[in-house]
């Protein structure tokens, strides 16, 4: 246990976490080549992983998809109805609502951006996969 790689946590938390990794696996997190702890308290876990950059790949992939989950659909909903809006001018005047074009362009810089973090997500993913576990306090 004296060569782990603690993350910024006190010695109460550190012990809190090598214990609940052997209640779960009944050997220390070295042990199972888990040599760095880290605290991710945004999901309330304890995270070991078998490098630096895998757990800042694991939280990286949880704090986007967790943007993308609290934020991201609200504001596509709100341009769909602007668009709509602007559709049922469109066709009582017959001519191009500035609301089709901004809600247009929204959307299309929506899903680039959408596009973009699908990408750091898969990236991030990669870097953690198989190499980062967490069990939650």
């Amino acid at each position: 246990m004296c060569n782990l790689i603690l993350i910024f946590m006190d010695e109460k938390l550190k012990k809190l976490a090598i214990e609940d990794f052997v209640k779960q696996y009944g050997k220390t997190p070295k042990e199972c080549g888990y040599p760095i702890i880290d605290v991710y308290r945004k999901q309330s876990a304890f995270l070991y992983g078998k490098s630096l950059e895998a757990i800042k790949g694991y939280k990286t992939c949880q704090n986007i998809l967790r943007w993308l989950m609290t934020w991201f659909l609200f504001p596509m909903v709100m341009a769909f109805i602007v668009f709509m809006f602007g559709l049922l001018q469109y066709c009582n005047d017959s001519k191009v609502n500035p609301l089709i074009v901004i809600s247009l362009s929204f959307f299309a810089f929506w899903i680039i951006l959408f596009i973009i973090q699908y990408i750091r997500v898969k990236k991030a993913d990669k870097v953690s996969r198989n190499n980062v576990i967490w069990l939650n306090y």
